[in-house]
């Protein structure tokens, strides 16, 4: 009802036929008894309203609480996936594989000499991070980088910057470590063991691959092209059986090891929520 255009129309009388207020007891032109009472009116946004009921009243605020809910969750799904701007950890990682490639082609460097894993490392720890930067030929750093381009920033917008720094240097160390390890037990007289990111890459690939089961199960309707992520792991991986320094053991640490990163950061995510 407004104050200023007068009452509403919105009740038939029964007995004259006359269309009355929604707010009068009794119809002003038969005097027939409409109801045994008016609602009780409030003023909002300067009209005249029926003033709802207790009941009426927790109904309308369980239902904005479940919009605000909603709202806030798809705020949260579109805080996660719009650009943050550019995911500066994963740029970081391909630029330093590729000036890796400039520095060793311009001054004819062969890969033990620009921090290849060796197969008696002795107190040159320090190649266990290096090699993953470093290339043999053009062609496997283009596949390597192609694989970071496509995993890192997805993972960098779960992870943040250290964090998918943490995991590359972490995980393809610990991949090259276990290279070193393999050659070892294997007897191996190689000196270069293993050189390349394709275990840094699929560490990354497998900890967001963990991410991403995780909030598929949360969520039955965030579904994920799992079939093209799959060949995408599978081109890197396939790095170990055509490149000479692409260690098939590498490969095989890290996509477990990241795997077990990434299922181990959902898991203290949930117990943190």
């Amino acid at each position: 009802m407004s104050s200023e255009g007068g009452p509403e129309l919105g009740v038939v009388c029964r007995n004259c036929g006359s269309e009355v207020s929604a707010y009068v007891t009794e119809c002003p032109y038969c005097g027939q008894r409409l109801r045994k009472s008016a609602p009780k009116l409030e003023r909002r946004g300067g009209n005249l309203e029926r003033k709802q009921t207790l009941a009426e009243r927790i109904r309308g605020s369980r239902q904005r609480g479940t919009t605000r809910s909603n709202a806030a969750a798809a705020h949260s799904r579109w805080e996660l996936e719009r650009d943050l701007g550019r995911p500066w950890g994963t740029l970081a990682l391909g630029l330093i594989g590729s000036i890796m490639v400039v520095v060793q082609r311009a001054g004819g460097f062969s890969p033990y000499q620009v921090g290849a894993v060796v197969a008696d490392p002795g107190n040159e720890l320090w190649r266990l991070v290096s090699a993953n930067f470093v290339y043999e030929d053009i062609g496997y750093m283009f596949a390597v980088l192609l694989g970071l381009a496509i995993v890192g920033p997805s993972l960098e917008r779960r992870i943040g910057t250290v964090g998918v720094l943490t995991y590359a240097l972490a995980g393809g160390g610990l991949a090259n470590g276990a290279a070193v390890v393999a050659a070892a037990g294997l007897g191996l007289d190689d000196p270069v063991v293993a050189a390349g990111g394709n275990g840094m890459v699929l560490f990354l690939a497998a900890a967001l691959a963990a991410f991403r089961s995780a909030e598929v199960r949360a969520n039955a309707d965030d579904q994920w092209d799992q079939i093209g992520f799959a060949i995408v792991v599978a081109a890197v991986a396939a790095l170990a059986l055509v490149e000479t320094y692409a260690n098939p053991v590498v490969a095989v640490v890290g996509a477990l090891s990241g795997w077990g990163a990434g299922a181990l950061a959902v898991r203290a995510q949930r117990r943190g929520a």
